[in-house]
């Protein structure tokens, strides 16, 4: 019973409430307002400075090294832009004799200007937009199956990320309109594109973050993340690790380290 009740006084802590039931305020469950704890995590992840950024950019880099994460630090956006059009160039689609490319329909990605380059080189683009106005349901169901079937027969798939955790090389997606979540999972080769102050340090500064830095009310986690620590791959059929199973069998990662 006492190894009971200090478990469960260590989760009453951990939600910011009092470790005595006896004293806590009437209200809801979670807290309106960040603990101590969280507050602390927030000011690291929002007055880190460039030189610590730089700092973690190393420990992201000693990370996705074992993870087969294949990470490149580039000084602009022209320069990320140039060279995820490159890397279309040199791959070859797996599973289809034409390479198609998809991406989201993203600020950061749209930046890229990665339409009119695809374009030129002839490789057909999917972009993941949201229905921009209304549809009959026939219309809405035709442009859906559209945009899954180009998603489908993509050999690549470009997104960008919310966070990327330094310590253990995790790209985090949350879930919202023209971000389809089958671009990161449906392709055999993943691209993803961040910037250098969406690194968060480790699992217990993003959750402060998720948490906290939010366009909806106090303490609203979002509804679906996507969490993606390299490629895909399984050992689990006579302990052969095997890549590209269950999604991508290869993952790019370009840091974006200056502000143009």
């Amino acid at each position: 019973m006492k190894n009971q009740q200090a478990f469960i006084s260590r989760i009453r802590t951990a939600l910011g409430h009092s470790a005595d039931l006896r004293r806590r305020p009437p209200g809801g469950l979670f807290p309106d307002h960040p603990p101590a704890h969280s507050r602390n995590r927030l000011s690291s992840f929002e007055n880190r400075s460039a030189e610590e950024r730089l700092r973690l950019l190393k420990r992201l880099e000693a990370a996705a090294r074992p993870l087969q994460i294949r990470l490149a630090a580039v000084s602009s956006l022209s320069d990320a832009g140039a060279a995820i059009v490159d890397l279309v160039d040199r791959i070859e689609p797996e599973f289809d004799r034409r390479k198609r490319v998809t991406a989201w329909r993203h600020p950061l990605v749209d930046r890229l200007n990665l339409e009119a380059a695809l374009k030129t080189a002839g490789v057909p683009l999917t972009v993941t937009e949201p229905l921009s106005e209304p549809l009959d349901r026939e219309a809405a169901d035709a442009s859906r199956r559209g945009l899954r079937d180009g998603v489908a027969r993509s050999s690549i798939g470009i997104t960008a990320a919310d966070y990327c955790v330094a310590d253990t090389a995790t790209l985090v997606l949350k879930a919202r309109p023209g971000c389809d979540r089958g671009v990161s999972l449906l392709p055999t080769v993943h691209v993803a594109v961040i910037t250098l102050d969406q690194l968060v340090e480790d699992l217990g500064e993003l959750y402060a973050v998720l948490r906290w830095k939010t366009d909806g009310p106090p303490s609203t986690l979002p509804h679906c993340v996507t969490m993606i620590s390299g490629p895909s791959k399984t050992g689990d059929i006579e302990a052969v690790m095997v890549p590209g199973v269950h999604g991508p069998r290869e993952l790019y990662l370009f840091v974006i380290t200056g502000r143009s």
